[in-house]
């Protein structure tokens, strides 16, 4: 998995408003700077709505809560959380040669932490918002499914109305085009008495 150089960098205090996005040529995390996330690797939805819970002390805390910075490199981002005790680096990296995207923890702390991930499985369709149709692997392993997003076939009601057909007759009758007769009643008759000069009737 090749990846940007990461030696530049810029840090700043975490805005948990401000728009957030590690993304490459077919995959990409997107969220807000607080740590909230949703995972795209083209043209799929993976999830929405990921967030951190950091488990010490039997006390639960929100990584939202305790986001204090955010550190910007070519090809990622790195989100550090900060506790009482513990201190740790959410790392997002989006491939420029596969098409997927990894989400990397680093964890500092004196006493032990669980972190729970939590997120919606939204996988569906990025154009049409509907889920993929899903096939099991040739292998036949149960729980595993392939998505792919090849259009299923639809099936048509063939139409009862009966095609139109075209005549191939010519018409063989003469088409007789009379002169444009004005408004006025005096160049309508001047018109007729013309009509009748060029055209006499049989």
């Amino acid at each position: 998995m090749r990846c940007f150089a990461a030696d530049p960098q810029l840090s700043r205090p975490v805005r948990t408003w401000e728009f957030l996005d590690a993304t490459g040529p077919h995959a990409g995390l997107l969220g807000a700077e607080d740590g909230t996330l949703e995972a795209y690797v083209y043209p799929l939805k993976i999830f929405g709505g990921m967030k951190l819970r950091f488990v010490t002390g039997g006390q639960i805390i929100p990584g939202e809560s305790i986001a204090r910075r955010i550190a910007s490199r070519p090809g990622s981002y790195t989100i550090t959380y900060t506790g009482d005790d513990f201190q740790a680096d959410e790392t997002l990296v989006a491939p420029i040669d596969e098409p997927g995207a990894a989400i990397l923890l680093d964890v500092r702390a004196r006493n032990p932490v669980r972190i729970d991930v939590e997120f919606v499985d939204e996988v569906a369709m990025v154009r049409t918002g509907k889920p993929p149709s899903a096939r099991v692997t040739p292998s036949g392993t149960a729980g595993l499914r392939a998505f792919s997003s090849e259009p299923t076939a639809s099936r048509t009601r063939p139409s009862s109305a009966r095609p139109m057909r075209r005549s191939n007759r010519v018409s063989t009758r003469p088409t007789i085009r009379r002169p444009r007769t004005p408004y006025s009643p005096s160049a309508r008759s001047r018109a007729v008495r013309n009509a009748s000069w060029r055209w006499p009737l049989p």
